[in-house]
């Protein structure tokens, strides 16, 4: 029996050891087509509603900020935790959620929509042990994924053989960088969120994990190699009842701006492969933990595009950016109607100054960084280039569009990199998205490591606070 196989029977087996409890059935509700993409509710053929989509880890509260952004949230938002009903009391630090919003409130963006998404719920099959003084895990495996805890808020809830909901994000090695862990009843069903790997007529393989294909999936299915969501019921044991795509831009052409959390590897390709690709230093080898905020085409495209290192939590805004000239420029960008766009809005200065790395790849030095101003502090999470021990400066570097036909503006200079890097069209003038030519080189960063002096330590060193702001 190999691996995998062996791992599939044991995923089915403690399914089927939960069956006893209230079981979810499939309805019309729990299709693909009618879930949204990637699970979020928005249909595909929905168009023009406009504003800005954020995916991200909730970081602080005081209303609430995910990306270093922060965002109005009132009490008649619309929530969803996998698309079940809750309300906004119910967010939490470290859930992953994507959210639509639009211009105004006191912090420049309001909530329109907000849905908690998580990288993988289901049952616990093995607990890692954590630091030798530590009497807490480490991490663990769930439904076959290897969770990275170390750093996770609520990492006390793996046991095994519990149902577990678990909030982070895919490291390009695949494994679950989680920043929550918490309880999940078995009758809501089990999720996953990770690449297509293979399809068959009776089976389907995502993230490694072969599953059977449920009567619900007999039509046309997400290409192979794209992300997508699935989900099943306790009862229906290893069987997926509900796959839908699960891309870079979950809101396709319903907004206008996009800001995503997400780990760019090596080469500076994001985890989600029709994300954009950032230009990292020759001999780059850590992954790095980025946020993109990007404009979103007429057809649900990525265009123009800028990287920050992804604040750690406890952390509200992005070191190197002001949250609320950000959340302007967002703001004023997403509400353009098809077009050329306006002129800048103010904001969008330097990408952060620290940066959140997995364990055992070291910390990056503040760097190369992409469109930083020439008095901003560049980073792209590279030691080559950056000044992680030595001081040494980087270029700036550009973020590139998946197309690798992107046009490039009329003064020949990449966004945010050298006149010959890679062109991503019209770059963000110093204020925002607007038509100017891109920020030019980035400067020499400060020391390599972050606030808190180690990652995912917050400000001081120790853990953000998990309590509600004012």
């Amino acid at each position: 029996m190999t691996r995998r196989s062996a791992r599939s029977l044991l995923f089915t087996l403690m399914l089927v050891a939960t069956g006893c409890a209230p079981t979810w059935n499939a309805g019309p509700d729990d299709r693909a087509a009618d879930r949204g993409i990637g699970g979020t509710g928005i249909a595909v053929t929905d168009r023009g509603i406009g504003g800005t989509g954020i995916v991200g880890t909730v970081t602080a509260f005081g209303s609430v900020w995910v990306n270093g952004l922060r965002v109005d949230l009132p009490p008649t938002t619309p929530v969803r935790i996998e698309g079940r009903p809750a309300a906004p009391a119910d967010i939490q630090i470290g859930h992953t959620v994507a959210m639509t919003a639009d211009a105004g409130g006191s912090t420049g963006l309001t909530a329109r929509t907000l849905d908690v998404r998580f990288a993988v719920a289901g049952p616990v099959e093995r607990v890692d042990a954590g630091m030798p003084a530590e009497d807490v895990p480490a991490g663990g495996v769930v439904m076959g994924q290897r969770i990275d805890a170390a750093d996770a808020e609520g990492r006390t809830a793996f046991s095994p053989g519990r149902w577990v909901a678990v909030s982070g994000l895919r490291r390009p090695d695949g494994v679950i960088d989680a920043s929550r862990v918490e309880a999940w009843d078995p009758a809501a069903g089990w999720v996953l969120r990770g690449r297509l790997d293979a399809v068959t007529p009776t089976t389907l393989t995502v993230a490694g994990l072969t599953l059977a294909r449920g009567h619900t999936l007999d039509g046309v299915l997400p290409a192979v190699g794209s992300l997508v969501r699935v989900a099943g019921s306790a009862a229906s044991g290893g069987s997926a009842l509900a796959l839908a795509p699960d891309p870079f831009n979950p809101f396709g052409t319903t907004v206008n701006t996009l800001s995503v959390e997400t780990y760019v590897d090596e080469t500076g390709q994001t985890a989600t492969p029709d994300g954009p690709r950032i230009e990292r230093s020759a001999g780059t080898t850590a992954p790095a933990r980025m946020v993109i905020d990007s404009v979103v085409t007429s057809g649900g495209d990525i265009g123009r595009s800028r990287a920050f290192g992804a604040p750690r939590m406890g952390n509200r805004s992005v070191p190197g950016a002001d949250a609320a000239a950000r959340a302007a420029g967002l703001a004023r960008e997403g509400m353009r109607s098809d077009g050329p766009p306006g002129m800048d809005a103010p904001g969008m200065e330097a990408p952060n100054e620290s940066m959140r790395t997995p364990r055992g790849f070291g910390i990056p030095g503040p760097g190369a960084g992409w469109g930083a101003p020439p008095d901003g502090d560049g980073r792209d999470g590279t030691a080559p280039q950056g000044d992680a021990a030595d001081g040494t400066p980087g270029p700036g570097r550009a973020a590139s569009a998946p197309s690798a036909a992107s046009p490039s503006d009329r003064s020949g200079r990449a966004f945010g990199g050298p006149a010959n890097g890679p062109r991503t069209g019209p770059g963000i003038g110093a204020g925002g998205f607007g038509r100017g030519g891109g920020f030019h080189g980035g400067h020499p960063g400060r020391s390599g490591r972050g606030p808190g002096g180690g990652p995912g330590a917050g400000p001081g060193g120790g853990r953000g606070s998990s309590g509600r702001g004012g």
